[in-house]
């Protein structure tokens, strides 16, 4: 499912990022997606708007990290992968 695809992307894509206090885990990831699925969020939105970023940063200083990079212009959305569990970008 894309939305499942995409939330994957973005969630190891803020992982990627260096600084953060507390990258996200995989608890933080299933309770991201299930708040995803309950708000009825469209997979399109995911990197437009980052929905519900609170629920997978627990630290402030990690929540305005992530915020600036999406803003700026170092964002780069991650090229699609071709397993769950890899990486490839």
């Amino acid at each position: 499912n894309k939305l499942l695809q995409e939330s994957l992307r973005a969630f190891y894509w803020v992982r990627s990022i260096s600084g953060l206090q507390k990258k996200p885990s995989t608890s933080e990831l299933l309770d991201w997606i299930l708040a995803l699925i309950s708000g009825g969020i469209l997979s399109e939105k995911i990197w437009a708007e980052m929905p519900f970023l609170g629920v997978l940063l627990k630290k402030n200083k990690d929540y305005d990290l992530v915020l600036q990079k999406l803003t700026s212009s170092e964002k780069q959305k991650p090229a699609a992968s071709t397993g769950y569990g890899q990486k490839n970008w």
